[in-house]
């Protein structure tokens, strides 16, 4: 998971602020976060906290085992003070067995892409852009895919 990806500045997406202007929703920026260090949280925590620490989840890097462990400090206390109680552990998304971590493109997001009309080079996508590429390929969902690919430098649309 300490595999270097060159990285953007983390924000919401505007197809998510476009479809959820107040912010209600916990922003892919912030699941792909919750993954890398092993955390769940419930809509009803994301929609107690503050904007500012919902800004917070959003910016904060989660770059290195210093970097985890100091956004899940920052989350359960944020969760703490608004009285929601423990972060929830779950196993964090590994190098072995996430697909958006993985070395080479897996074989079915390849297949998905394509059928979306993107062009991609896997190894210079960020983390991120791997993340939403598999998350709408999971879904099976082209009009997501097309959603984010058209904010991300990383996708180009076939011609």
């Amino acid at each position: 998971m300490c595999r270097n990806f060159p990285e953007t500045n983390d924000r919401v997406l505007l197809f998510e602020h476009l479809a959820d202007p107040d912010g209600r929703n916990i922003p892919l920026i912030v699941r792909m976060k919750l993954d890398l260090i092993g955390a769940r949280i419930h809509l009803a925590d994301w929609r107690a906290l503050d904007p500012s620490c919902c800004d917070t989840l959003i910016a904060a890097p989660v770059n290195g085992p210093r970097a985890i462990a100091e956004y899940l400090d920052a989350l359960a206390g944020m969760l703490a003070r608004q009285g929601r109680g423990r972060v929830q552990k779950i196993p964090p998304a590994e190098l072995e067995g996430t697909c958006w971590l993985a070395r080479a493109e897996p074989v079915t997001v390849v297949a998905f892409r394509k059928r979306a009309g993107l062009v991609s080079e896997w190894l210079s996508l960020t983390r991120f852009e791997r993340f939403l590429l598999c998350h709408a390929a999971r879904k099976d969902d082209l009009d997501l895919c097309r959603s984010f690919a058209s904010e991300l430098s990383g996708f180009k649309c076939q011609t």
